[in-house]
């Protein structure tokens, strides 16, 4: 159907091949080591203090002496409030890493000082790794005793040892270090259970990277009691030989309960909760206030066929589509909830969703980004109900190229909210129920064809699929786990990740066409490293990849192995070689998409870097250039972050309520054996993945008792010396449930059934 005519914001355009370089000029470079820098301002009237930038041209300056804070100020000539501001800057430098402080509290740059600063992660046995700010190279290896006192998460500067040589043990190349300092504390507050009695109780941390028991005093257990879940606010850091101290803040509840659960690892990942009143009354005002004078000026698509298809259990509806014909093109419309409409920058509600950056979703149980009255009601494309929206009419020849793209600010009303699961079944041939059912059915079939399409044209051109199985939980009465299943990936999955993507890359294209700036969802290339070491794994399988920098290869090679007992591991092996994706200023495009221009435009509901390309694509279409807030790559780092850190929640309650789960059957006895296959192959013993339970366990080497087994050195498999048993990556074996451990987040197997292992015959002894 023909599109009603409205003012186009504007064709796709090819981006300018060649951009203009970037000039970087720093005055500090050109003035005599002598001159004070304030003077060269006053004299160019710029009454302001140096910039980050401008101090850290000076510090690195070829004359610069380490100075302490003082001294900087009067060098940089910046007193009274310059003084403070000057103050403020060097502290946010040390704290990223770009300055140092050396002996006498001296400011140096960190490679003058031999230093390097940056985050630490600490693994829970003990040793961490830095993660270097400000390009410092690669990871330095942190060994338990040279930690500091520094625990998982802190800011810290590290000294290299022996040049940045490894110590004795440790792989070739790989620099050594000890925390010299630490520069910010991430865990102000820790969440565990409380143990202990008789007046000396400690918490032990629910992050087993943390480590470090936490001493409470009697008076500092605000009412916890043993076995409970508590919020514990650190008072006291310790120090290498002693223990932090600190009092109960919150208490959560009895431990192993459900509810209590999921609140400690909300705490734990230092997730919002509760919106703040002042966001809370904003959103309700802002629903309120919406009334048939907001859709004047926008183009009316009430009268056209637009659905919403989501999952069953979904509140907020983001999203809805549309299919028409034009000549023999396809004109795909992708009709996003216009959540700017409703959320002005600055205001409180933005301000909670800045610091969110992402919704987050638990089994049962979600955190959204925006208040209900937006998320769930006003800004949720109902069923039969009119919504204000964001849409991308995106024209696509009849063999799935883009030949355009237009973008409106529209007014649907949507005719049904479908799920995947009964998309599928109509698609599948079960007779459509309702007239709404009906009269949709053949734009679905429609879809399923141009979703078809664009899926087989994006792999030719270089985009990766692992197909990674979900699993989904259902609950009893009591909300505890009753049965784990997977979640089907089908052809109704299929058709909206094909006309997302297509939208976000007209959006992304555009934006590259006329150089607006945005906050890009950048996939870098794996590193030669990663590559080789994966060709290097596959090899003993008898699989190979013509072109290991060819996507198109490495996808052919993915689609080969499907089905076969090492898929999984190779997929997941493949997966962990490459590199995350993230939020930046710059495009770099996208590895895993083979897209040279990505963004999001589909999710600012849930989103927000959605929600800042909304805006953004309001003022081109407009025909204003929008202008980059001055801290857009410090949000895009800050929403990666906060990506990362609603991922991993949501990981660890789903691997939580999975081990409840088996936890129940080996306790009640009706746990048997299950088989899995070994996806990975370690120094203490193999894992175990359960294609059942989507759940993966480690088999430890020390209940391989039968004989003493090598590990190869590209770590496909481990071979007893004496026996000659193989276990290798990609093998189905049989195993049984030794532990569950809540605690650790662990699930420990043994060999069992046919793979159980036998223990060794005695040998004979000689007669005299």
């Amino acid at each position: 159907m023909e599109q009603p005519a409205a003012r186009p914001c504007g064709a796709l355009r090819p981006p300018a091949s060649n951009a203009p370089p970037l000039i970087e000029t720093n005055a500090l470079r050109l003035l005599p080591f002598n001159l004070s820098p304030l003077l060269y301002y006053e004299s160019m009237s710029l009454k302001r203090p140096p910039f980050p930038e401008e101090i850290l041209a000076f510090v690195a300056s070829p004359r610069y002496r380490p100075m302490r804070r003082a001294q900087l100020c009067g060098a940089l000539g910046a007193s009274g409030d310059d003084g403070r501001e000057v103050r403020r800057t060097l502290r946010d430098l040390e704290i990223s890493g770009r300055l140092v402080r050396v002996k006498g509290n001296r400011y140096a740059v960190p490679s003058g000082a031999g230093l390097v600063t940056g985050r630490i992660e600490v693994h829970q046995r003990g040793f961490g790794f830095l993660a270097p700010s400000a390009g410092a190279g690669g990871d330095v290896y942190i060994h338990g005793e040279n930690m500091g006192g520094a625990m998982h998460g802190d800011t810290v500067s590290v000294k290299l040892l022996d040049g940045g040589r490894g110590r004795r043990g440790r792989p070739a190349g790989r620099r050594e270090g000890r925390v010299v300092d630490i520069l910010d504390r991430a865990n102000a507050s820790v969440v565990g259970t409380v143990q202990g009695r008789g007046g000396i109780y400690r918490l032990l941390p629910d992050n087993p990277r943390l480590r470090r028991e936490i001493l409470l005093a009697p008076g500092d257990i605000g009412g916890a009691q043993p076995g409970q879940k508590a919020v514990v606010r650190v008072t006291e850091w310790g120090g290498p030989n002693a223990a932090p101290r600190g009092a109960v803040t919150e208490v959560l509840g009895d431990a192993g309960e459900p509810e209590t659960d999921i609140l400690a690892i909300i705490h734990d990942h230092k997730l919002r909760i509760r919106h703040p009143a002042a966001a809370i009354r904003e959103a309700r005002r802002a629903a309120r206030e919406t009334g048939e004078a907001d859709t004047r000026g926008r183009e009316d698509l009430r009268g056209e066929t637009i659905f919403t298809v989501d999952p069953a259990d979904a509140k907020d509806f983001d999203d809805a589509i549309s299919l028409s014909r034009r000549g023999g093109d396809w004109v795909l419309g992708v009709h996003i909830a216009d959540v700017s409409r409703y959320v002005p920058p600055g205001g409180p509600v933005d301000e909670e969703a800045r610091a969110r950056a992402t919704s987050v979703y638990f089994p049962g149980r979600a955190l959204p980004m925006l208040p209900e009255a937006l998320s769930n009601d006003a800004c949720s494309l109902r069923e039969n109900e009119d919504r204000l929206t964001q849409s991308a009419f995106v024209t696509i020849s009849p063999d799935g190229r883009v030949k355009a793209a237009r973008f409106a600010s529209t007014v649907i009303r949507s005719r049904k909210r479908f799920t995947y699961a009964r998309v599928s079944a109509l698609l599948a041939g079960e007779p459509p129920e309702g007239e709404a059912e009906r009269a949709i059915l053949p734009t679905l079939r429609e879809m399923e064809r141009l979703a078809v399409l664009l899926r087989k044209n994006r792999f030719s051109r270089g985009a990766i699929n692992l197909d990674m199985p979900e699993a989904v939980l259902q609950f009893d009465a009591e909300g505890r786990v009753a049965a784990v299943r997977r979640e089907e990936y089908d052809i109704s999955h299929i058709l909206i990740e094909e006309f997302m993507l297509a939208a976000n890359e007209a959006v992304g294209a555009f934006f590259a066409s006329r150089r607006v700036p945005a906050l890009w969802r950048v996939h870098e290339e794996p590193d030669e490293k990663s590559l080789l070491e994966y060709l290097d794994l596959i090899k003993p399988f008898g699989h190979t990849i013509r072109d290991i920098h060819d996507a198109r290869a490495i996808q052919q090679f993915l689609d080969k192995v499907r089905g076969k007992p090492e898929a999984y591991a190779l997929h997941l092996a493949f997966l962990r070689s490459m590199k995350l994706a993230v939020y930046s200023t710059r495009n770099a495009g996208h590895y895993g998409l083979g897209c040279p221009h990505y963004l999001y435009f589909t999710s600012p509901i849930r989103r927000y870097p959605d929600l800042v390309t909304h805006r953004f694509l309001k003022e081109s279409c407009a025909g204003r250039r929008p202008a980059a807030p001055p801290d857009l790559e410090q949000l895009a780092f800050h929403c990666s972050e906060a990506e990362q850190a609603a991922e991993e929640a949501e990981r660890e309650c789903l691997k939580l309520r999975k081990l409840q789960f088996l936890k129940q059957h080996v306790e009640g006895g009706t746990f048997d054996t299950t088989k899995g296959v070994i996806i990975a192959i370690r120094e203490f013993g193999f894992t175990v993945y359960l294609n059942d339970y989507l759940l993966d366990g480690l088999v430890h080497v020390s209940s391989l008792t039968d004989d003493f087994y090598r590990i190869a050195r590209n770590r496909s498999c481990m071979t007893g010396e004496r026996t000659r048993r193989r276990f290798r990556v990609g093998e189905i074996v049989t195993v049984g449930i030794a532990r569950v451990d809540l605690a650790a987040r662990q699930l420990d197997f043994v060999l069992a059934g046919p793979d159980a292992i036998r223990p060794p015959r005695p040998r004979k002894r000689r007669g005299r």
